[in-house]
């Protein structure tokens, strides 16, 4: 798995080698077993300070998705099943991020445009076949008002 770290990003490094770890799963470039580098070697590997790796693997395993194993280093786990405590977190940051788009003039159309181009990102979909489910749920909707 390649990290992409943005050094003059506001993100700081450990939560941008947090991130895409957990992209990692999400695009299933990872699974359950798979041995991650050490500290050390990934802070070599991405030319950081080894405490910084070592801090994003804490938060890491502190989140479940590593097991710190002494010398074999970082396993990847099975991930956190989406509980109610993260749902609950999930719709928080969700809404807090509509409002702000809300409030900066955007549009519902916006929105939907960005979550499908989310997950073409994240789920590997085709352009044209996340158009038309999008367009599918919209058509769905118009038929419910009908009824």
């Amino acid at each position: 798995m390649l990290l992409r770290l943005e050094p003059n990003s506001d993100i700081p490094i450990y939560l941008q080698i947090r991130r895409q770890i957990v992209a990692g799963f999400a695009r299933g470039e990872l699974a359950a077993g798979e041995q991650l580098p050490s500290v050390r070697q990934m802070a070599v590997d991405i030319g950081v300070n080894l405490h910084t790796v070592n801090k994003a693997y804490a938060l890491l395993q502190d989140e479940g998705y590593l097991s710190m194993n002494g010398r074999r280093g970082a396993v990847v786990t099975q991930p956190p099943p989406m509980d109610a405590e993260f749902l609950e977190r999930l719709r928080a940051q969700l809404c807090e991020l509509l409002m702000e788009a809300k409030a900066r003039g955007g549009s519902a159309e916006a929105v939907d445009r960005i979550w499908l181009e989310a997950r073409v990102e994240i789920d590997g979909l085709d352009k044209p076949a996340a158009k038309k489910a999008g367009q599918s749920g919209r058509e769905n909707k118009t038929e419910e008002n009908r009824k």
